[in-house]
Order: structure tokens, then C-alpha cells, then sequence
């Protein structure tokens, strides 16, 4: 008698589940991670960070004004997102 290893047994149906949840499992960390990666770049871009960070050394050096640096902050704040900030002299 074989007692049903011929046929593969219990484990073969044990691996049959689970090698497909596992690449089904990768899959989905891969795409939590592509859109992790997306949004911080994003939060990064429409926040202006660099751009904030540049006048805010143009203000601490004294090439703009305080109220140069008010405008162009709040420009800064409305056009996140749609990429327009106003140009600074």
C-alpha cells in the first residue's frame, strides 16, 4: 500500500496553498512599497522643500526681504501640487 504518496500526499497540497500566497503576499509589499516611495516623493514636490529650504537661506544671507520671503511662501503653499511658484528677483 502507498498510503497516497504516489499521488504527492497532504504536503503537496500544503505547498499548492501556500507558494501562491506567498508571491500573491510579495506582490502586494512591493506595490504598498512603489506607493510609499511615490507619495513621499510627492509630499516632497508639492510641499516645496527644497525650494522653502533655498529661501530660507536667501532670507538668512539677506538677498531677499522679509516680505519677499511672506510672498513667496504663501506662493509657494498655493501652488503646491500644480508646480507654479512665483519666481523671486
Amino acid at each position: 500500500m502507498m498510503w497516497g504518496y504516489a499521488t504527492g500526499g497532504w504536503w503537496m497540497w500544503v505547498i499548492g496553498i501556500l507558494v501562491p500566497l506567498i508571491l500573491v503576499g510579495a506582490l502586494v509589499v512591493v506595490l504598498v512599497l512603489l506607493m510609499r516611495s511615490e507619495g513621499e516623493r510627492r509630499r516632497d514636490a508639492g510641499t516645496g522643500g527644497q525650494a522653502r529650504e533655498l529661501l530660507e537661506m536667501r532670507l538668512a544671507r539677506g538677498e531677499i526681504t522679509p516680505q519677499e520671503f511672506r510672498e513667496v511662501s504663501a506662493a509657494l503653499v498655493e501652488g503646491s501640487g500644480r508646480g507654479s511658484a512665483r519666481s523671486v528677483p
